[in-house]
């Protein structure tokens, strides 16, 4: 997976971390989350602490809380995620 500047924000500046994920600079991740196996991080994103985030795309400026776990997922931009989510297989 490679993240194509034409269908995401161009002035985003995303770094490409092993296994084809990819986090925007300005991403703000806690130490605790773990972030892996193809996923995308958008640009001012907030994620809190043991987080766990797989085969998903997150889009700009969205805040997800503390111990969430997504899973194959689509977040739009600008989503809020509460505190212990679980989530699967979905588009938000």
């Amino acid at each position: 997976m490679v993240v194509d500047k034409k269908s995401v924000d161009a002035k985003a500046n995303y770094v490409n971390k092993m296994l084809n994920t990819y986090i925007d600079q300005s991403a703000n991740i806690a130490v605790s989350s773990k972030v892996s196996n193809r996923s995308v991080i958008g640009p001012k994103t907030n994620m809190g602490a043991n987080c766990t985030v797989e085969y998903s795309s997150i889009g700009s400026n969205c805040k997800i809380a503390n111990n969430v776990t997504l899973i194959n997922c689509h977040i739009h931009n600008q989503v809020k995620i509460e505190e212990g989510c679980h989530l699967e297989n979905v588009i938000v």
